[in-house]
């Protein structure tokens, strides 16, 4: 019968499996706080579009029937479409990341590399959800027009104008 090597603690430390292990860690963790900065600084960009930026101002005309609608509330809030559509997203992710897990690595992969994953493609997900609001948010507030109950919340004073204008009204009060 053959002897087995007999190693010592020092040995595994610097065995190339452990400094492999301990450079994968040392990536993924850079590039996990890459994503937060990434995040942070989309983020702070989305707020200043929202709060800075000056939507630009359209004339309309005084008999413009587009405009005139009645204003109604809306019939899905801001929140409940922000939590059903990231919301569900996020839960068919979960869910399809969860099986492809034990479909392809076993039951056992391991809840760090599940939760890893899933951050991953999380954040892939909230970046390119981010970059859409940005950009529609910049769209609207270039090229935008005033929406269909524009007479009704607006309530422009037209009583300085004739309505005869050829280029229509650019201030309202």
């Amino acid at each position: 019968m053959a002897d087995l090597p007999v190693t010592k603690n020092s040995d595994k430390e610097s065995s190339p499996c452990n400094k492999s292990m301990l450079a994968k860690k040392s990536v993924l963790s850079v590039q996990f706080l890459c994503d937060c900065l990434l995040f942070t600084i989309l983020g702070i960009a989305l707020l200043l579009i929202r709060s800075v930026a000056e939507p630009h101002f359209h004339g309309f005309w005084c008999g413009d029937k587009s405009l005139s609608l009645p204003y109604k509330k809306d019939t899905v809030t801001t929140s409940l479409l922000l939590v059903t559509s990231l919301g569900g997203s996020f839960l068919m992710f979960a869910i399809n990341e969860n099986l492809v897990a034990v479909v392809e690595k076993g039951p056992f992969m391991g809840l760090k590399n599940v939760v890893f994953i899933q951050f991953k493609t999380y954040s892939i997900f909230f970046f390119g959800f981010i970059i859409d609001v940005m950009f529609v948010d910049a769209i609207k507030n270039t090229f935008g027009r005033q929406r269909p109950h524009f007479f009704d919340v607006c309530k422009p004073d037209v009583s300085q104008s004739n309505c005869t204008d050829t280029n229509g009204l650019d201030r309202w009060d």
